[in-house]
């Protein structure tokens, strides 16, 4: 299935609701500065309860204001999303968010005012009704991936916690982390990771570092509160192993082995 059309009403610059028809595959989003570009993948971030921005919320400006009267803006906000050409499995899955065609619809309503913990009042559902209970799990198996826009490409593009390459690959393997997870088992990049540090630590120059320290130790403190030390590379989870991935390119086509590639942060078009 994919998202095929977007609804959004009282969203920032959008007052009178705006409908846009999105294709599947990829879709292109061109215009002007101030023209709402950022506002519609925004819109589709609020709906598909994407990550980041769910941990920021609702702003204050994120209601629209004509700014014909100071200090007045909308009541309320409302984005609303169609999915279609649902398998049948998905349509069972979805059961509470089709509609009469057959089509996926998922709802969300902000109210301008605020609850006791400061935070605006939403309500999200699926399917016609809003009065329908909201089952959350048919939504967390979307996956939404945000990827914002590069502002400073060295600094995005090198790996590191919350890089862009890393937030991607977490994402695309969140069912089986989950999974594994789950059944308190290793994803098979752990396990590789595992192997190669049991293999690390037997090297050589690290083994006799080692040897080295503990005599050393030994030495100092004695048999009877000496201790014991051991070197190798950290027990990385999932999450901190693809976080040192980096992307590496070639400027061309088909290049051959041998070449070396080079940072992504360092590619140019001259």
């Amino acid at each position: 299935m994919y998202l095929s059309k977007l609804r959004v009403e009282n969203f920032r610059m959008f007052h009178k609701p705006q409908n846009i028809s999105l294709h599947q595959g990829l879709n292109l989003l061109v215009g002007e500065n101030g023209c709402g570009k950022s506002t519609v993948i925004d819109a589709i971030r609020i709906l598909l309860n994407e990550s980041e921005f769910s941990r920021e919320g609702i702003r204050a400006e994120d209601f629209y204001n004509s700014y014909s009267t100071v200090g007045v803006s909308a009541d309320h906000m409302f984005i609303s999303g169609i999915f279609s050409k649902l398998s049948d499995e998905q349509k069972i899955e979805y059961l509470t968010w089709l509609t009469p065609k057959f089509n996926a619809r998922l709802n969300v309503e902000f109210s301008n005012n605020l609850d006791a913990r400061g935070i605006y009042k939403r309500k999200r559902w699926g399917g016609n009704s809003s009065n329908s209970a909201f089952d959350w799990e048919p939504l967390n198996d979307i996956q939404c991936v945000y990827l914002p826009p590069l502002r400073d490409a060295e600094r995005k593009l090198k790996s590191g916690r919350g890089s862009r390459l890393a937030r991607f690959i977490t994402n695309l393997s969140a069912d089986e982390l989950y999974k594994k997870r789950k059944n308190h088992e290793q994803m098979q990049l752990e396990a590789d990771v595992k192997q190669f540090n049991n293999q690390a630590a037997g090297k050589s120059d690290i083994e006799r570092a080692s040897k080295l320290i503990n005599e050393s130790l030994k030495n100092a403190v004695g048999t009877i509160f000496g201790q014991s030390i051991r070197i190798q590379f950290n027990d990385l989870s999932y999450e901190r192993i693809v976080e040192s991935l980096r992307i590496l390119f070639f400027p061309g086509i088909n290049p051959d082995e041998k070449i070396d590639y080079r940072n992504l942060f360092e590619n140019c078009i001259c």
